[in-house]
């Protein structure tokens, strides 16, 4: 065999690798830190409020800057449509969630964390379930999240809400 094929293959073979290995370490690690524990409860405690559906309380949980994101679109959709209807009508219908991987880092001098996990619906579909959030005062603040809804022999479909605030 061709000694320069060979070395394309070793080449290949070695930036699939690399490709794998990034993906796989940049997903988070198992929670097992306190303070991986710690950002799990406080996802825990935003799932619970998207989960209650209090616009008011899911407001608070937001960071600062997306609020201010969503003050201004609310103003912007609010002379065609009835934002507040419209949520309540699309919200997502969650029963459980578990989250499996947390990860803490820093980002232009700010705390943030992610979560992942997975999510149950109403009617009985799973999806994933991902949380951005950013440390602000003391508090984790949610400033990004992502809900995958996925299959059921009844309905298959994908249904996804997704926001996420790029600094």
């Amino acid at each position: 065999m061709n000694t320069n094929k060979i070395w394309k293959k070793l080449l290949m073979a070695g930036a699939l690798l690399g490709l794998l290995l990034t993906s796989a370490c940049s997903l988070g690690s198992p929670i097992n830190t306190p303070e991986e524990k710690a950002l799990a409860a406080q996802g825990d405690a935003m799932m619970a409020v998207i989960k209650a559906g209090d616009l008011q309380a899911i407001y608070e949980e937001l960071s600062r800057e997306d609020q201010q994101l969503l003050n201004g679109a609310i103003d912007l959709a609010s002379s065609m449509v009835d934002v507040e209807r419209l949520v309540q009508e699309n919200a997502p219908k969650i029963t459980t969630w578990e989250f499996d991987r947390a990860r803490i880092y820093s980002k232009d001098g700010a705390t943030r964390g992610k979560l992942d996990g997975k999510a149950e619906y109403v009617d009985g579909t799973t999806g994933h379930v991902h949380l951005e959030l950013a440390q602000q005062g003391g508090d984790w603040k949610l400033s990004g999240w992502t809900l995958e809804k996925g299959w059921t022999l009844a309905k298959p479909y994908t249904w996804k809400l997704q926001h996420t605030v790029e600094k």
